[in-house]
């Protein structure tokens, strides 16, 4: 199982926890939080290796409203945190409270701009860009690569083949053009 994966699942178990234990005031934005980390892990990270069992990957269409609502989940995650550490100061002297609050909401801030900026630059370059082209008379899914186009067998307008079939620089400019009737 890759790396992220666990970490993703380990991540989601917490938000899980912290909506099992909620009060009733927050219990609607802990579930939402935790709905926000488990949708991706779910239908990105083992729809994903399911797919791939059979061959098959998400295109960009399900991939970035994946990392999307995971970047969200995260960011939401981070301000309870801050939100959590605010309240537990309560008892601090006047001063030292004062302090405090000034670190817990510089760390926060920077933790947010950091993961937010962070995880959607990392969400979009995984989720990529791709779209439909033809290639030698077929219909194929052409993925943006680093500086190249890579193109998959089209399967249907949510999955692509997992295997690459073609890279730009092995195609002419006579391999394209209209898919047969």
């Amino acid at each position: 199982m890759p790396v992220f994966l666990v970490v993703s699942i380990c991540l989601t178990m917490f938000s899980l926890a912290l909506a099992v234990r909620a009060s009733s005031r927050r219990r609607i934005i802990a579930w939402a939080v935790f709905g926000f980390l488990a949708a991706p892990v779910l239908i990105a990270g083992i729809g994903g290796m399911v797919l791939a069992s059979g061959g098959l990957a998400w295109r960009s269409c399900v991939k970035l409203p994946c990392a999307l609502a995971y970047v969200a989940g995260i960011l939401i995650l981070t301000a309870q945190a801050g939100a959590f550490l605010w309240k537990l100061i309560e008892g601090w002297k006047p001063a030292a409270r004062g302090a405090g609050r000034f670190a817990i909401l510089a760390v926060t801030a920077i933790l947010l701009l950091a993961v937010g900026w962070y995880g959607l630059l990392f969400g979009a370059i995984w989720a990529g860009g791709d779209r439909e082209a033809v290639v030698k008379g077929e219909r194929m899914v052409m993925e943006y690569a680093w500086m190249d186009q890579d193109y998959y067998a089209y399967h249907s307008p949510l999955t692509r083949g997992s295997e690459r079939l073609y890279g730009s620089w092995e195609l002419n400019k006579e391999d394209f053009g209209e898919a047969e009737p």
